[in-house]
């Protein structure tokens, strides 16, 4: 059953019939094979057997015959191999995170494109569609779309200009990267290297795009609706309060000003780890009085933590004293 598949699957994509693939037959000397067929055939294998490919392990299929035994439902014993390797760990991988995201994708390859960072498709040589820079171009527009009507909907009353900029809010990169790591996308993503040693799992944009990616990749899947559910769930949920996070330093700065005389400070208390990954440490003064500490991959995201942390705190000592009917400076 499962070698009739993968016949199915290399017939439709050589142009043959399903007999007339066979296990010693070349791809390229016998169904005259060109680079995009064989990258159709990788994609295809991906996508049918759930399974993910490095293109050194393609590089080795000459035969039909290869390319089956390389399968986990296969004859050799690359099966052992696979469950213990980088395919395995990679499609267990996906599953989490389908898990996290509650949405099961019927073509994986459309995933695992989305989580494919351009510095690991250029260090593996892999192709430039293979990388999720087309499905982060896709997503974007369709996050516009979902976003636009949103906005349309729930604030009737708004004008254009503002929603423009209530739009532009809903979908920056500081809040579409607090988005994807509320998800964990950055611990499923493909990352080069020196993306991995500088910092790109935690970095604003990588994580902006391919949320983005994950958008495109949900689209091309389902369609529209599933797209817009996604982007509901996990990006339109609870903006406001995403929204008063990554402008957090603007909006306590509005707070403190509400009374002449009031002083905000931001302080570097703290550093650590290796130079080309280091994690800050800030703080908030308020009239010379510690409010809050933040945590951050720069000193602008920490004090940003900081800020938030600060916002959250007067707004509960706001709400005691005004319970109490005392009032506060802030």
């Amino acid at each position: 059953m499962e070698y009739e598949k993968l016949q199915k699957l290399l017939a439709e994509i050589l142009e043959v019939e399903p007999e007339q693939i066979r296990r010693e037959k070349s791809f390229v000397r016998d169904y005259g094979a060109d680079s995009l067929m064989l990258y159709q055939i990788l994609m295809g294998v991906e996508a049918v057997f759930g399974v993910i490919v490095e293109e050194e392990e393609a590089v080795r299929w000459n035969t039909v015959g290869q390319l089956w035994g390389y399968l986990p439902t296969g004859m050799s014993g690359w099966q052992r191999n696979y469950r213990k390797g980088f395919g395995a760990m990679k499609a267990k991988m996906m599953e989490e995170f389908e898990k996290e995201v509650g949405y099961i994708f019927q073509d994986k390859t459309l995933l695992a494109t989305a989580l494919t960072h351009s510095s690991y498709s250029n260090e593996k040589h892999m192709k430039k569609s293979q990388c999720n820079e087309r499905l982060e171009f896709l997503g974007d527009a369709v996050l516009e779309l979902v976003s636009s009507e949103f906005i349309f909907r729930n604030h009737p009353d708004m004008p254009e200009g503002e929603m423009t900029k209530t739009r532009a809010s809903y979908v920056c990169e500081p809040t579409l990267a607090l988005c994807a790591q509320e998800i964990h996308l950055g611990d499923y993503l493909r990352l080069g290297k020196g993306e991995e040693l500088t910092g790109g799992r935690q970095r604003d944009s990588v994580l902006s795009d391919a949320l983005e990616a994950t958008i495109g990749a949900v689209y091309m899947d389902g369609g529209f609706e599933p797209a817009k559910r996604y982007i509901e769930a996990h990006i339109l949920k609870d903006i406001d309060n995403k929204k008063l996070f990554y402008d957090s330093k603007t909006f306590l700065q509005e707070i403190v000003q509400r009374h002449e005389g009031n002083t905000l400070e931001y302080r570097l208390i703290g550093e650590s780890g290796p130079d080309h990954h280091k994690e800050y440490q800030a703080a908030v003064f308020v009239n010379g009085r510690q409010i809050s500490t933040g945590i951050g991959q720069t000193k602008k995201k920490a004090e940003q933590s900081a800020a938030y942390e600060a916002i959250l705190i007067l707004k509960r000592e706001s709400d005691s004293q005004n319970k109490q009917g005392e009032h506060t400076c802030i």
